[in-house]
């Protein structure tokens, strides 16, 4: 299904394709979702109105070796972590070889909206530039521009297990934010947060180089 497919359609035949979609498409996506990676938790997390698209890879394993390759596949998959009829994106894996990371450190990467002591997290808005790599992890989780519709509790218990499962208390793990206005010319994917929000990319990678982590994020209201 593509944009001129769907404005040749009738609005009778629209109902249709979204009932069809809902009924038995969007059921197989939720199970092909589980099987690339996602945690239960975070496929409810994106229902309940989160912004961000979370993506694991082995390295070594489906042709994975470095961070670039494990963002192109992360975004050959994001139409099975959004649950829209008609989400397609597009990629360009040159574009991204133009861009140079940026690497952080935990609590640059986490950023205001996380206690380093308590290790509690906050709402509150991402403040940065659209593009400008200045992590604001946390903000972003927590704080799409529509509310998640989860008691912080358990956005706190799922941020709990991101930490664990990123290995971020592991000095050698390497955060890279590859935050920059290129991105606008990566995937159309950005669109949206270039125009508010905001367009997050991060990678995540084990010190012992086994697995990659993918996070993005867009979006706007």
């Amino acid at each position: 299904m593509n944009a001129l497919d769907w404005q040749a359609m009738s609005r009778a035949e629209q109902d249709a394709y979204v009932d069809h979609w809902y009924r038995e498409m969007r059921p197989r996506l939720v199970e092909q979702a589980l099987a690339a990676g996602m945690w239960p938790q975070l496929v409810e997390y994106l229902e309940k109105g989160g912004a961000m698209h979370f993506s694991f890879h082995e390295v070594g394993s489906d042709g994975i070796s470095t961070p670039q390759d494990a963002i192109e596949r992360h975004f050959a998959t994001l139409p099975l972590f959004d649950f829209g009829p008609l989400f397609r994106v597009t990629f360009d894996r040159a574009a991204l070889e133009k861009i140079e990371p940026t690497v952080l450190s935990k609590a640059t990467f986490l950023g205001r909206n996380y206690d380093a002591v308590s290790g509690r997290i906050s709402e509150g808005m991402p403040h940065h530039r659209p593009g400008a790599p200045v992590g604001e992890f946390v903000a972003a989780f927590v704080s799409p521009p529509h509310r998640v519709s989860m008691p912080i509790a358990e956005l706190q218990a799922l941020f709990d297990q991101l930490v664990e499962c990123l290995s971020l208390d592991d000095p050698l793990t390497v955060i890279l934010d590859w935050a920059s206005q290129q991105l606008a010319q990566i995937s159309d994917y950005y669109d949206a947060g270039f125009e508010w929000w905001g367009a997050f990319l991060w990678t995540v990678e084990a010190s012992d180089k086994s697995r990659i982590a993918v996070i993005s994020a867009s979006a706007t209201d």
